[in-house]
């Protein structure tokens, strides 16, 4: 079966990770059926037709509702156009027909330049698509032997190739390298099986400034993971190597194997090596690395003499793609203004929109604003405040949607200029998302931190792809031992359960009032972990908050929603659970503390969780 999925933002929603669509509708394999666009929209330009069976399949495109005879056809990029500029004229444009339509607006987008148009030599628009995220723009074409939908009669001529689109092609971010060049990146060379340890004379630095000396079984080195490495779960090797013969190296960690690189030829020129890019082998661990985890790599498959450049340690990438931005100083993006707590309903003059056309007003507790979820932003898993603000103290402002607490914009000083600021790019404050966001909700920003005058520009809503944080450990508060301090009214009650108040649902009591709070000490699998959970039930009528601390310093804050008022059948529901994102990666060992800083009805404690 094929699915059709058209590239219109009525009709976002979120998916995973890809997040790509888009409404569907059935068909046969040769010809799916096309859905009409909504009455209210631009005509849809390009559909997306994947094979429902094949997960790994990202489709290729084909022009949707247009005004000439191929509409449902398939779309074709071209090798030789770059930076979105056709370069296919003349006797080119008569076998492969420029896909155009009549003005910028037929070209529906989902994503903030995905689908677009650039002109041609004689005016008209030819539509673009970016294949995939980092990519530069391609001009779409119709072959002109393709007559009937489904057919791909233009796929295995050169230079050609059928259109497609992924959202999911992401790369890796390096977040640290060891250069073997460098003094003390290599902790332990090994010849034969011997090993020479630990200057760079022993590690066969060669003319090149390449780690030499690595092809035969025994032969290796060692490095120390480094702390802007603590966490990632992926390393690559860095290297040159003759091209007779396959060959591979086997990976341990702290003496443990966890895999291996394999090792194709790539070069037998050696002379010019240290002018080529290296060929990288790559490796995912199933187990993050901590920070002064011992690497070692080890021949295992003799293979021609090889020189390594460098070690990389590798985290998965994030694009973030703008669904829709809300400029403040249009008429209908604000349905509510906030002034000392009082709603200012809902004009722009009582937005406070200022001289520089920037949103005013917002920096006293009880300031806010509020604003509806605009279609094209339906799947949002981002939301992003753009302002501008003095420089003195820091700040912060919550977030709900439809009245419920998702989390806070921690606003840094960033200007004092406040003359120029219509003419400078404001800083945006983000938070993600746990739950993407409907078109219709409504989300409202407060202050609920003082600080110096602010401004607002406008409200953004971001798609990510941002891999799911992955549980490495789970606290459970009943547990004996699990909870090092207990704090009633502010006062510390060490360290038994007795102390932390394990009621007769085995859950933690007595975390409501300021002051309450407990102290957890991060485990050993948790070590590196950037993300914090608390699993609570509380009840029902107002909102709190709890200030998270490690080793003393404050890392943050939970938002505690009200979630059940049914205190008897507590320990058989599931826990809601508050989530928080640290700057700071956690440390095995360190201590977190989790302390009300609002007043809320009684509360009961779960589990503390740990991410990564």
């Amino acid at each position: 079966m094929n699915i059709i999925k058209k590239f219109n933002p009525l009709n976002m929603m979120y998916m995973g990770m890809t997040a790509l669509v888009l409404s569907a509708c059935g068909g046969s394999d040769s010809t799916p059926t096309l859905e009409t666009p909504p009455d209210n929209i631009p005509t849809t330009t390009v559909i997306l037709v994947q094979d429902a069976e094949d997960e790994d399949d990202k489709g290729y495109l084909i022009a949707g509702n247009t005004s000439s005879d191929r509409e449902s056809l398939t779309l074709y990029t071209f090798a030789g156009d770059t930076q979105g500029v056709s370069t296919c004229y003349d006797e080119c444009a008569q076998v492969w027909l420029p896909y155009t339509v009549p003005t910028e607006e037929h070209a529906v987008t989902i994503t903030s330049g995905a689908i677009s148009v650039a002109a041609r030599i004689d005016g008209s628009l030819q539509v673009t698509v970016v294949p995939a995220l980092g990519e530069e723009p391609k001009p779409l074409y119709f072959y002109v032997n393709d007559i009937v939908q489904g057919e791909l009669l233009g796929a295995d001529i050169e230079g050609w190739r059928v259109s497609s689109f992924n959202l999911d092609k992401v790369p890796d971010i390096l977040v640290a390298s060891l250069n073997f060049s460098v003094d003390g990146s290599i902790t332990e060379f090994f010849s034969n099986g011997e090993a020479e340890c630990c200057d760079q004379p022993g590690a066969v630095i060669d003319g090149n400034g390449l780690l030499g000396g690595l092809f035969g079984v025994g032969d290796g080195f060692s490095v120390t993971v480094p702390a802007a490495a603590d966490g990632v779960s992926k390393i690559g090797f860095n290297y040159y190597r003759g091209a007779d013969t396959d060959g591979s190296m086997t990976v341990s960690i702290d003496g443990v194997t966890v895999g291996q690189f394999v090792i194709v030829p790539n070069s037998a020129d050696w002379a010019s090596l240290s002018e080529n890019a290296a060929p990288t082998a790559f490796l995912e661990l199933d187990t993050p690395l901590a920070a002064g985890d011992v690497i070692t790599v080890m021949v295992d498959s003799q293979f021609s003499a090889g020189n390594g450049e460098s070690f990389g340690f590798y985290k998965p990438g994030a694009a973030t793609i703008t669904l829709a931005t809300l400029e403040v100083e249009d008429g209908i993006s604000i349905t509510e203004f906030f002034s000392n707590g009082e709603a200012e309903c809902c004009d722009q003059a009582g937005a406070v929109i200022d001289d520089n056309g920037l949103l005013g007003g917002l920096f006293g507790v009880g300031d806010g604003v509020a604003i509806t979820v605009p279609a094209e932003a339906a799947g949002a898993n981002q939301f992003g405040f753009t302002y501008f603000r003095g420089a003195d103290t820091d700040g912060s402002m919550t977030v709900s949607v439809d009245d419920i607490p998702v989390g806070k914009l921690v606003l840094v000083p960033n200007s004092a200029d406040w003359a120029s600021l219509s003419e400078n790019a404001a800083p945006t404050a983000f938070i993600d998302l746990d739950t993407p966001l409907v078109a219709g909700q409504i989300i409202t920003v407060m202050v609920d931190s003082q600080f110096s005058a602010g401004n607002g520009d406008a409200f953004v809503f971001n798609l990510t792809s941002k891999p799911a944080p992955v549980l490495t450990d789970i606290l459970v508060l009943a547990d004996d031992g699990v909870v090092t301090e207990f704090f009633s009214n502010g006062e510390a009650e060490c360290c038994d359960q007795a102390g932390a108040v394990i009621d007769d649902n085995g859950l933690m009591g007595g975390l409501f009032g300021v002051g309450d709070g407990f102290s957890v000490t991060v485990p050993a699998d948790s070590d590196g972990a950037t993300r914090f959970g608390f699993s609570y039930f509380r009840g029902a009528d107002t909102d709190g908050s709890m200030t998270v601390l490690v080793d003393g310093v404050a890392a943050g804050t939970l938002i505690i929603a009200p979630n059940s008022a049914d205190w008897a059948s507590l320990s058989e529901n599931a826990a809601p659970t508050a989530f928080m994102n640290l700057s700071t990666p956690l440390v095995a060992g360190q201590v977190v503390t989790v302390m009300v800083d609002s007043q809320f009805s009684a509360g009961n404690g779960v589990s503390v969780s740990f991410y990564k």
